[in-house]
């Protein structure tokens, strides 16, 4: 999920977790129970480019049954069921995925030549999304991809927004991001010119800024990027979910016959509503209208806080050994290339009353983002990330199959309030950069990306 650069800025652990939302039976192989995870044999399927060869829907639920949990914990919430293997909407978008499928096998025949295209797996799950993923606990990287009932609207399917959906996410799986290590080769740090945005793709990495951006996106990845005093010691799981925050509601779970643990998940979410109503999603940026909004933030996340150490007492253990439990890694490999200081490492460490240590953890993770949103400014700075090349490619794949970026570009308008909008083109009119977005977002503003997908399309077409 980061470079091998961004490995020295996140440590791995938080690259799993982040990356696993590349967002997984009974004796009805359509229909598994959530509960089960019983393991899959892989041992007879075939094995191409490091790709594994699932041969038929029965096949890709199966595993999916196995590897629902692990992705339920990454995604914050079940995935949902899959749709049975009879219904239209397959044909319809495997036939979608087997056209771009055979355009990113001409972009990169030494990566993917040679490879099927992906089987699709419809899950029945509202979020307007699709995606790959990679199973860590077996090192299978199935050549399955996942597309939700939530882009199966009107809307979505009106001026192909659907098929820019899948050519992003799509690009996902032909480049390899879902593999360890290999997203990690892809980020470059730089510094945006004056009066200009230069392309990232164009771009060398800046090991200065890398080191001096690095240490704030590992706390906001930790915690949240919103440096609000009033969320202190709460992890908002607003734009991306913070690892303190999987790392509560695994504990949580864990937990589940206690009231206040079955409770929490509805805390929490009560907690962040407060601070979505005041987001832009469109530009990634907060405002207040409301003087009684930053009280209410404040009630909000004692209340979460209030409700996790009930929910926790007595549960000695740390947040390294949850973080281990749900990456199943080592603590060396967790923590290569990690920012934390000896005070934060011994807090991530103790194994004590859990609660507290969550939300010490969470107090420094927002002390260290104040800091250094006191010395920086952070507006300067860019990230070119795999999210960024995803978007790239799928251009490119669009303009090879004869179209434009408009299907991408209007899924990402779709993808937001409307009203959210008037932002970027308030941009656009003026001609104007837009807001870049919180720098722990690998995938940039929405704003920014119907600005970068123009300025991607114009370049590659004067090519």
């Amino acid at each position: 999920m980061h470079t091998q650069k961004l490995k020295k800025t996140v440590p791995p652990f938080l690259a799993g977790m982040m990356f696993s939302i590349l967002t997984l039976s009974s004796c009805k192989t359509t229909n598994p129970s959530k509960s089960e995870a019983a393991a899959f044999d892989a041992t007879n399927l075939k094995v191409i480019k490091g790709f594994t060869i699932l041969e038929n829907l029965p096949q890709a639920f199966t595993w999916y049954a196995s590897y629902r949990q692990i992705l339920t914990f990454a995604l914050g919430e079940d995935p949902g069921d899959p749709l049975d293997a009879s219904d239209g909407n397959y044909q319809i978008l495997q036939d979608k995925v087997n056209k771009l499928w055979s355009t990113y096998q001409q972009l990169h025949p030494d990566r993917i030549g040679g490879v099927p295209a992906p089987l699709v797996v419809i899950l029945q799950n509202i979020d307007a999304n699709a995606f790959a993923t990679y199973d860590r606990a077996t090192g299978i990287d199935p050549n399955i991809f996942f597309v939700n009932t939530g882009l199966l609207t009107e809307k979505f399917k009106k001026n192909s927004a659907i098929l820019g959906v899948i050519a992003h996410e799509l690009a996902h799986h032909a480049l390899g991001h879902t593999k360890p290590g290999e997203s990690e080769k892809v980020s470059k740090f730089y510094r945006k010119s004056s009066g200009s945005e230069p392309l990232g793709r164009l771009q060398k990495n800046d090991e200065g800024i890398e080191k001096a951006v690095g240490s704030w996106i590992e706390a906001a990845q930790m915690v949240g990027p919103f440096p609000l005093p009033e969320l202190t010691g709460y992890p908002a799981p607003t734009i991306g979910t913070p690892f303190l925050y999987t790392a509560a509601m695994a504990a949580a779970a864990a937990n589940s016959t206690r009231e206040s643990c079955q409770q929490l998940p509805g805390i929490a979410f009560e907690a962040s509503r407060a601070v979505s109503q005041n987001l832009n999603h469109a530009t990634q940026t907060i405002h207040f209208s409301k003087p009684e909004s930053l009280s209410l933030i404040r009630a909000s996340a004692g209340k979460y806080n209030t409700s996790l150490r009930s929910c926790l007492e007595g549960v000695q253990v740390s947040i390294m050994d949850i973080l281990l439990a749900l990456q199943k890694t080592t603590e060396e490999k967790a923590l290569d290339g990690s920012f934390l200081s000896s005070k934060e490492l011994g807090v991530i460490k103790r194994k004590g009353n859990l609660a507290e240590s969550l939300i010490e953890f969470a107090q420094l993770m927002s002390e260290r983002k104040a800091k250094i949103n006191r010395e920086l400014n952070l507006d300067l700075f860019r990230i070119y990330t795999f999210e960024e090349q995803a978007d790239d490619e799928a251009i490119q794949a669009l303009l090879q199959l004869g179209l434009d970026s408009a299907p991408l570009t209007t899924f990402f308008r779709l993808s937001v309030p409307e009203e959210h909008l008037a932002a970027c083109d308030s941009s656009a009119s003026s001609n104007t950069i837009p807001p870049y977005g919180i720098l722990s977002d690998k995938h940039h503003s929405i704003c920014y990306r119907i600005f970068h997908a123009a300025e991607v399309e114009k370049s590659l077409r004067a090519q």
